[in-house]
């Protein structure tokens, strides 16, 4: 549950739980209000009992998207279980410790693309900066309009974008090399951040819970085996090579002959 609360965001997780039996005692209590909230809290606790394939990923935020309503009646009924100015008090104190974990959220789209890389667990993006290499190499006249970009399928779940010049090899080959059939090539090498950072330098061991697919690691750790090879040859038969390195390493090398 770090996931979802973390910092001083913990700290509005826990005084809202301490906030329902105070308003539980109170005479002018908004029983309807506070029993939906309650009840809402029970499904969930019951939702992760039964659906055992979900109980890893409980602090994933669309789990959250249901209760939310409900936990807005309770914040209505604390607003009238209590003074105005003691709720208004409540509610800034509240949005100021919330304030942390929005600005991190703020930073994080604002970033580098690959930041965002395993933000959460392993079903989300892998997120690469393609478009600002494609889009520079086409401002200064490398790139014609009809321009292919053959790229390595880096991942199983990567696939072409509508509209895009860059097409992945489903073979998942790496092509680090310019030739005449293959003018235009992209070499992509997966950034290991945030969830996933533990693992970096070191394979994953199957007991580990949050440990990446094996699979999925095995093809990510291959490519950053040869990334150095890879760009020293896109070097020797390209005539352009344009890279983006985030995190101090190089995630995107563009090759034009």
């Amino acid at each position: 549950m770090g996931l979802a609360f973390d910092g001083t965001t913990a700290i509005v997780a826990v005084v809202a739980l301490a906030v329902m039996p105070y308003v539980l005692i109170r005479k002018n209590c908004d029983w309807v209000s506070l029993g939906l909230t309650f009840g809402t809290g029970l499904l969930l606790v019951v939702l992760f009992a039964m659906d055992q394939n979900s109980l890893r990923w409980a602090g994933y935020f669309r789990f959250f998207l249901s209760a939310f309503p409900f936990l807005a009646c309770g914040a209505v009924a604390f607003g009238y279980a209590t003074r105005p100015r003691t709720a208004l008090c409540a509610g800034l104190l509240a949005l100021i410790l919330q304030l942390p974990g929005a600005a991190r959220a703020v930073a994080l789209s604002a970033g580098p693309a690959t930041a965002r890389n395993f933000l959460e667990h392993y079903d989300s993006p892998i997120l690469f900066p393609i478009s600002s290499v494609v889009k520079e190499a086409s401002k200064v006249g490398l790139l014609p309009e009809n321009a292919v970009i053959i790229a390595n399928q880096p991942d199983p779940e990567v696939t072409d974008r509508p509209r895009s010049p860059v097409v992945f090899d489903t073979s998942g080959k790496l092509h680090c090399e310019c030739q005449a059939t293959e003018p235009y090539i992209l070499a992509l090498f997966v950034r290991y951040a945030n969830l996933n950072a533990p693992y970096a330098d070191r394979a994953p061991r199957k007991d580990e819970i949050y440990a990446p697919p094996f699979r999925n690691d095995q093809l990510w750790r291959e490519l950053r085996t040869v990334r150095s090879v890879c760009l020293a040859r896109l070097v020797q038969t390209c005539s352009h090579v344009l890279e983006r390195s985030e995190g101090g390493e190089v995630v995107t090398a563009l090759g034009i002959r």
